[in-house]
């Protein structure tokens, strides 16, 4: 009576006396397999040449959901058809958009299963759900009713499970120090969506949460943040901070790729995606050749165009320095000069960062480059008395408030 759902396509399921025999097979090469039983309710849809499938438990119960003024109030997590087509419906929505930037998958068919726990996991063609997606945020447990918690399992977490088809399936890690970039580019892909669907301020709010994250205490007394450095993937599991390797992996991984986002801009971004896709499909990717390509959509009006510092201070080191920026304006022959000096703290000493300074004024609107514990002076149009330097808005650059 359970049913087998895995990766690959079904060649044939039958029942022999007591037992049930099911056949699946891969048309393409896999990295790894997985596969979950069950008693499912099934609901699928045709999108393109894909079959999206979604599978629900039958044998969900009540869970007791406390409302206050109120003793006990049971909100039912029964599955039903509905529900499983607005799950399907909004995959092949995801799909859909991925499929466009990225390209097709080499599939005919992606599952998605429920899986207890609070996370999920993406096989090629099955993708792991955690059942607190499958419920309304109204029938989840009290400790899941938050911001974070509702947008993570509501909006982020199938969007993220999907884009494994292609980060972590189609193109793979090549080592345990390249990890990050699978979960990052799977997880700020979700973001993405999530900033297409509701507006930059739900991308931005998020990233600030990332950023408080980073930055809250350890047991240890310092910052979760300086567990690590990215590339040090799960030996930071090995660390006196539990939390840390989720949280560098995935949200210090997520602003990482958003600040690439603003130096390549968003179709610069887009389009080294693609070539990634293109270049890597089936094959292992490494931090250093993922930053040799990102390389080449570095516009030619900024430093660092290597990325080589970017990737130094960014993967593989720790540290989110605090920035203070001062600045002065100074008229030298009949012309004007805005001179800004940049310190910083909170990091090691050999810590550099490029950051972009933000310079606007009447009839000015543009960025200027300045490396950290560095000084610049930025040559202004002869009536600009009204000329200012800011640090960058930090929704667009990981520094720690002063």
């Amino acid at each position: 009576h359970l049913q087998l759902v895995s990766t690959g396509d079904l060649v044939s399921d039958e029942v022999q006396c007591d037992r049930r025999i099911t056949h699946t097979r891969t048309l393409h090469p896999v990295r790894f397999a997985g596969f979950n039983l069950g008693e499912y309710l099934t609901v699928s849809l045709q999108k393109g040449p894909l079959r999206v499938e979604c599978y629900g438990d039958r044998t969900s119960q009540p869970t007791v959901s406390p409302v206050p003024g109120q003793k006990n109030s049971t909100a039912l997590a029964g599955i039903t058809e509905n529900r499983l087509q607005a799950m399907a419906d909004n995959a092949a929505q995801i799909l859909d958009e991925y499929s466009r930037m990225w390209g097709p998958l080499p599939l005919k068919r992606i599952a998605i299963s429920p899986i207890p726990g609070t996370f999920g996991q993406g096989f090629p063609g099955l993708i792991y759900l955690s059942t607190l997606s499958y419920l309304s945020p109204e029938e989840r447990l009290r400790a899941t009713r938050n911001a974070s918690a509702e947008r993570f399992f509501s909006d982020m977490l199938l969007a993220h499970e999907v884009a494994h088809q292609w980060w972590g399936n189609l193109v793979t890690a090549a080592d345990y120090r390249s990890e990050w970039l699978m979960e990052a580019l799977a997880h700020y892909s979700a973001l993405m969506l999530l900033e297409k669907k509701q507006g930059g301020g739900a991308l931005e709010q998020t990233l600030l949460s990332y950023r408080d994250d980073l930055l809250r205490t350890g047991s240890s007394g310092r910052p979760v943040e300086a567990a690590g450095s990215l590339d040090l993937g799960f030996r930071l599991r090995e660390g006196a901070t539990p939390d840390a390797w989720r949280v560098i992996t995935y949200e210090k991984g997520a602003w990482v790729l958003h600040m690439l986002r603003q130096r390549l801009g968003t179709e610069g971004y887009k389009k080294l995606l693609a070539q990634t896709i293109k270049e890597f499909r089936y094959k292992a990717l490494s931090n250093e050749e993922f930053r040799k390509l990102a390389s080449k959509f570095v516009p030619p009006n900024q430093p660092d165009r290597s990325l080589e510092l970017f990737f130094e201070s960014w993967v593989y080191s720790s540290g989110v320095p605090k920035l203070q920026l001062v600045s002065s304006h100074e008229r030298e022959g009949g012309k004007q000069f805005l001179t800004a000096s940049l310190s910083q703290s909170g990091v090691d000493q050999d810590f550099l960062v490029d950051v972009p300074l933000k310079v606007s004024g009447a009839n000015l609107d543009f960025t200027s480059w300045i490396r950290s514990q560095e000084e610049t002076i930025i040559a202004l149009p002869s009536k600009s008395i009204d000329a200012r330097v800011q640090l960058p808005r930090p929704t667009d650059f990981l520094y720690s408030p002063n």
